[in-house]
């Protein structure tokens, strides 16, 4: 299960010490632990945790790795410490809350709309890495981002960042494909 929080929240700052009182330690794995890929855990459960390119936690993704009861709530314990909501996928994905291809569900935007302008930057930031080949995509996201790159090759100047609502505008108006 993947997590979002609305607070910003450095990858560092998770792995500072403050999450051990919390009963979470740090899991190097030396196969996924990159500086921007990190793992917290009680023993039990992992919490995977990416960051984007300044730093800033993108999203965590929970790996139950031992059924049992008496487990720490990762996700519980960094929202006290740090504050912020957190949300899930089973409450809202970026490509279904923000944009359209099909997948708009308004019922979602109506439950959170204070949430819309992260989705949408996050589901942006995605696109662009996507673009330069740094992430892969899920299913939902593929024709989406393939849009993109397609607009992208034939206007190079839609990746930067002042073009961002233009790029996203293009990649949605289902008109042109």
């Amino acid at each position: 299960m993947r997590y979002y929080f609305t607070s910003n929240i450095l990858l560092d700052e998770l792995f500072d010490g403050r999450m051990e009182q919390a009963g979470l330690t740090e899991k190097i794995d030396p196969e996924r632990t990159t500086p921007q890929c990190r793992c917290l855990t009680d023993g039990f459960t992992e919490t995977w945790v990416t960051s984007n390119k300044n730093g800033f936690v993108k999203e965590f993704k929970e790996v139950e790795v031992v059924e049992v009861c008496p487990r720490v709530n990762s996700i519980s314990a960094i929202q006290k410490q740090f504050g912020g909501h957190c949300y899930g996928d089973h409450e809202a994905s970026p490509s279904i809350l923000s944009y359209g291809d099909g997948l708009r569900d308004s019922h979602i935007e109506e439950r959170f709309p204070e949430y819309k302008k992260i989705w949408e930057q996050l589901f942006y930031e995605k696109m662009i890495e996507y673009v330069k080949d740094e992430v892969d995509a899920t299913w939902e996201e593929v024709g989406l981002f393939e849009r993109a790159r397609f607009l992208i090759s034939r206007d190079p100047e839609l990746a930067l960042p002042e073009r961002k609502q233009e790029l996203l505008g293009q990649v949605y108006d289902h008109k042109r494909w």
